[in-house]
């Protein structure tokens, strides 16, 4: 196609053989090959030019159309090739979002402000799962308890804390055991959830069987409850946000300490976008300047 629009416009096969960077021969035995393709004449041959037959004027805007689209087409593909345009999605746990995203998402939208940007928030099970079918190019989560066919890459710790109204009995003490939490009524996420996990985690290595006196499903509700002094709940430092402008205080947890890994999960069986591969770079560089400070600012520690 490009031959024979280029034979149009130049209206000599040596002008066109020039421009095209080839041998003339080699463009007449291209235009021959798309005449006999179609079973139609499409030049009429003059003493000093070419012009377009009949089939050759109405093929030559199909031809015209079909190229400049295949040029947008390769532009488009070389722009997403270079990660400034596409589509991103990310799976992700709303307390981690809260930290993270204002840390990467503004430099990135400014640097690639054609790549539309798609979020999943959920628990842990569903971000591993929307990123293993591909329903999420890449989850930012706790690690995964199994991991199978999933690649975590670490980014920081994230400790747990015990979260109590600021006049509690515990409240003057710079930290608090897990041994302390049995003397106490206890809220406690739900089963298969990852805050839950650490609880039982901190609870088993401290070598404590704990009941607790409510199972709630969420750490916004686990504030809630602990607001109304019916308890005390223990979550992660990033989830402190949800006791903001609250007379609650939170305290570290220790013997033993307890901390989440926070970081990037990807499918290894699937090769992620450049757009993507780029956000995530960014996401890990606004770790660098992630400052406990601002997490601590959202709700007391005395």
């Amino acid at each position: 196609m490009k031959s024979f629009v280029a034979v149009h416009e130049k209206g000599t096969f040596v002008g066109a053989a020039r421009d095209l960077g080839i041998s003339q021969p080699s463009l007449s035995r291209h235009i021959q090959s798309l005449e006999a393709l179609l079973g139609v004449r499409l030049f009429d041959r003059h003493t000093r030019n070419v012009g377009l037959s009949r089939a050759g004027e109405e093929l030559l805007p199909i031809c015209q159309r079909m190229l400049t689209e295949l040029d947008n087409g390769s532009s488009e593909m070389a722009d997403i090739a270079a990660g400034r345009r596409g589509r991103v999605t990310i799976a992700v746990l709303p307390s981690i979002a809260r930290v993270l995203f204002p840390l990467s998402l503004p430099a990135f939208r400014s640097e690639n402000p054609e790549v539309e940007i798609r979020v999943i928030d959920g628990v842990i099970e569903a971000i591993e799962e929307a990123v293993l079918l591909g329903r999420a190019d890449f989850g930012l989560s706790a690690r995964p308890a199994t991991g199978e066919g999933i690649h975590f890459r670490q980014l920081f710790d994230d400790p747990m804390t015990v979260l109590m109204h600021k006049d509690d009995a515990f409240a003057s003490r710079d930290t608090v055991t897990w041994a302390d939490l049995s003397e106490r009524p206890f809220i406690a996420l739900a089963a298969r959830t990852s805050i839950r996990y650490l609880t039982d985690l901190g609870f088993a290595k401290a070598g404590i069987v704990m009941e607790p006196t409510f199972v709630i499903a969420s750490a916004h509700m686990a504030v809630t409850l602990t607001v109304t002094g019916l308890g005390l709940t223990a979550i992660p430092r990033l989830n402190l946000a949800e006791a903001k402008d609250t007379d609650l205080i939170a305290k570290p947890l220790v013997s033993p300490s307890i901390a989440r890994n926070v970081g990037i999960i990807t499918a290894r069986s699937r090769s992620t976008s450049p757009p993507a591969r780029r956000l995530m770079e960014m996401i890990a560089e606004g770790t660098l300047r992630f400052d406990e400070a601002d997490v601590q600012d959202q709700v007391g520690e005395g």
